[in-house]
């Protein structure tokens, strides 16, 4: 039996949206803290990239993090997959379909003080807390509660 993919947010009923594929990581630290990237303002979204079509998700997501923070990780699981329709930068709405990995640090490397400035570390009472997108907060819960 197949596991059904949820689906967050909302569109209206006759609107195309426009699909964009997406793995994004839950990365814990030593002290069993959650990696979130701050986005705008106070919102943070789980680190993540967009998938090109002839990308590899596994391997663009770790080239993407090491990219953006100097971490190196190692992806442990496939949490889950989950879509989420959202509201792009035109009005128009998008659904990002979503592939969702557990992953450690694996080298900090020399840039580890860059990383400090690209993510933000919370706990697990309060991570879900932070997190603005309904899809990240189901991932992140599957995770850590099941």
């Amino acid at each position: 039996m197949t596991d059904t993919i949820p689906q967050f947010g909302r569109k209206w009923a006759d609107e195309v949206c426009k699909e964009r594929t997406y793995a994004f990581v839950i990365i814990q630290d030593g002290r069993n803290r959650v990696a979130l990237k701050r986005i705008e303002g106070a919102k943070h979204l789980l680190p993540g990239c967009l998938i090109e079509d002839d990308e590899d998700k596994e391997d663009a997501i770790i080239h993407k993090i090491k990219e953006d923070t100097g971490l190196e990780i190692e992806l442990k699981t496939v949490v889950g997959a989950a879509n989420e329709y959202v509201e792009l930068e035109d009005g128009s709405t998008g659904n990002d379909i979503g592939t969702f990995y557990s992953a450690v640090i694996s080298d900090s490397g020399p840039s580890s003080k860059k990383s400090l400035k690209k993510l933000d570390w919370y706990t697990a009472d309060t991570v879900t807390s932070a997190v603005n997108r309904r899809s990240h907060i189901w991932a992140i819960s599957k995770m850590l509660y099941q």
